[in-house]
């Protein structure tokens, strides 16, 4: 019996896995508190069905998994082919990514005997950094996929890959007859968080979730910040996490605070960073500026060591 939670590389045993949690910003926090100081239970993070909303919406594409019939009917074949596969989200299709396969692909001719497949996404990483190397969040959604034929919907999808992919109309149109487009409908839903432990999430629990009004946004924001910000954000780790980390990088944002990994200097061991804002953040500009004041104040504070 062939899997597609493999194909999205859950399968495998529980890591250990260390994380931080604090919960002043530069800008308010006081560096004589100890970091056990500032922490406590404030709810500061997504709900998991939430969370697995935001990673969907943050990205662009993810590893799409097809089965084709014959393995399906012989566990003994090869039952599984994946890509990275491009998509898209609009609120006509809500939540329901849509992907365009071309005609002489595996995938189609796997769909058309077995509709069900995988898309599987991890949060995005600088490109130095495989997200399947270090223990990060990652979310496998298990669905079917139905073919769009309307012209009305074709129209909207192609104006949709152009805002999410510049540059991909000219040649979606131009190899019209080359192309057919799918929906994705989730039919199960799981996250598996950096800890390892992996967490099953009803459908409609994952549709109905509150949607964050920055982790849609947050793509440019994270480059931008793991760019421009490398020593910003170690400086982050260490006064206010306690941890020298030789790399650190931003991977997640969203309105409640940001999500960060770092690499601990001392035992080479990855660990997790949470940062909540002291309130939340719900407006794309303001969170921008938020970021480049807590740049500038921790560069102002690195030459003071």
């Amino acid at each position: 019996m062939f899997s597609l939670l493999q194909a999205g590389r859950f399968a495998g045993a529980k890591r250990s896995f260390p994380s931080r949690r604090w919960y002043s910003t530069p800008a308010s926090a006081d560096p004589s508190k100890s970091v056990s100081a500032v922490e406590d239970e404030r709810v500061d993070v997504l709900s998991d069905p939430s969370k697995t909303k935001a990673i969907l919406m943050s990205r662009i594409s993810g590893t799409f998994t097809s089965v084709s019939k014959m393995s399906a009917e012989n566990p003994s074949e090869t039952p599984l082919y994946g890509s990275t596969m491009p998509y898209i989200l609009h609120q006509r299709w809500y939540c329901h990514p849509i992907i365009a396969l071309r005609n002489d692909e595996p995938h189609l001719e796997n769909i058309d005997g077995v509709a069900k497949s995988s898309l599987s996404l991890f949060p995005l990483t600088p490109k130095h950094i495989s997200p399947s190397d270090i223990p990060i969040c990652r979310v496998n959604i298990v669905g079917e996929c139905k073919a769009i034929t309307g012209e009305d919907d074709l129209q909207v999808i192609l104006e949709r890959y152009e805002e999410s992919h510049p540059g991909s109309r000219a040649l979606l149109e131009k190899e019209k007859d080359v192309f057919s487009y799918f929906e994705f409908v989730p039919e199960s839903v799981h996250f598996m968080k950096s800890d390892g432990e992996m967490y099953n999430i009803e459908t409609q629990d994952f549709l109905q979730s509150p949607e964050d009004p920055i982790a849609p946004h947050s793509r440019p924001l994270l480059v931008a910040a793991n760019h421009d910000h490398p020593a910003e954000i170690r400086q982050l780790c260490k006064k206010y996490g306690g941890v020298v980390t030789e790399e650190s990088f931003v991977y997640g944002m969203d309105h409640l605070g940001l999500d960060i990994m770092g690499k601990e200097e001392s035992s080479g061991n990855w660990m997790e960073f949470r940062l909540p804002w002291e309130k939340p953040i719900r407006d794309v500009g303001e969170y921008a500026a938020q970021i480049k004041q807590t740049a500038k104040e921790l560069r102002e504070s690195m030459g003071e060591e």
